[in-house]
């Protein structure tokens, strides 16, 4: 067993066992939805402020480059659809 499948599977089972621990205590269903919102968080700002390793431009810049992200959905509305998703390409019956 490799020391990834290993510490996924410690996490999963902690991560359970958490999750049961904050439904007892709440008495909602809701709450382990929640709390992985905040750990989502925390790990987006860990990764922000604390990664390094950077293989593209320098001329980026900004939390979350929304220059490039309204490019890019420009690109996506200018583009045609891909013949597979075309009604004319779909059989005359299945």
């Amino acid at each position: 067993m490799g020391t990834a499948t290993l510490v996924n599977g410690l996490v999963a089972t902690f991560a359970g066992i958490f999750s049961n621990h904050i439904v007892e205590r709440s008495q909602s269903f809701k709450t382990p939805f929640y709390a992985s919102s905040v750990s989502l968080l925390l790990g987006w700002l860990a990764i922000q402020f604390l990664w390094d390793e950077n293989y593209g431009s320098d001329a980026v810049t900004g939390l979350f480059q929304g220059k490039r992200l309204w490019t890019a959905f420009g690109i996506l509305k200018r583009a045609q659809s891909p013949p597979y998703l075309l009604p004319s390409t779909l059989p005359d019956r299945i």
